[in-house]
């Protein structure tokens, strides 16, 4: 995942797009929650937002299957 800084000083990330960063970004979600700086509202959307992203896979992955 890389990290930059916006203009406010805040520390916004871009994760990789493959399995592992997304695994990196819900780890640093949990690592957060569990520090105080997240709130349960945002661990819930970036978990519901990855489970989006994994079943966009599977459907390519099952098409690909199929053909």
């Amino acid at each position: 995942m890389t990290k930059k800084s916006d203009a406010a000083g805040s520390v916004t990330a871009k994760a990789v797009r493959t399995s592992e960063g997304l695994r990196d970004v819900l780890f640093d979600e949990l690592d957060s929650l569990r520090g105080g700086k997240s709130s349960p509202q945002k661990a819930t959307a970036v978990a519901k937002l990855s489970g989006e992203i994994c079943s966009t896979v599977r459907m390519e992955m099952d098409y690909y299957r199929m053909v």
